[in-house]
């Protein structure tokens, strides 16, 4: 589960190729449908089949605390990405023309 919540940090920061938080809402305009999409389909899903069909899936539904694993991993891999955005921001920025 972890690994599809890095997942979501990518795709989140490969929007654009600016920084995510240099212009937030140009981000969010860029294209809507992917956070949508994370908000009201992807997160779902993972809650319904972790809580509603674990015997069909065979697996166990994990305590709610143990959410925290994988949304600090989605933190941890969007952080690196935003940290790598910025440094080529800041040593390419001639190339952006701002």
């Amino acid at each position: 589960m972890s690994t599809i919540f890095v997942q979501w940090a990518n795709g989140w920061q490969s929007v654009r190729e600016f920084p995510f938080f240099y212009n937030i809402l140009e981000n969010f305009k860029a294209n809507p449908y992917i956070y949508i999409a994370t908000a009201f389909v992807g997160l779902p899903v993972q809650v319904a089949l972790i809580y509603l069909l674990p015997d069909f899936l065979h697996c166990v539904s994990i305590p709610v605390e143990y959410w925290l694993y994988p949304l600090s991993a989605f933190m941890a891999a969007f952080i690196i990405i935003e940290i790598r955005k910025w440094f080529e921001f800041f040593i390419f920025k001639r190339l952006y023309n701002i």
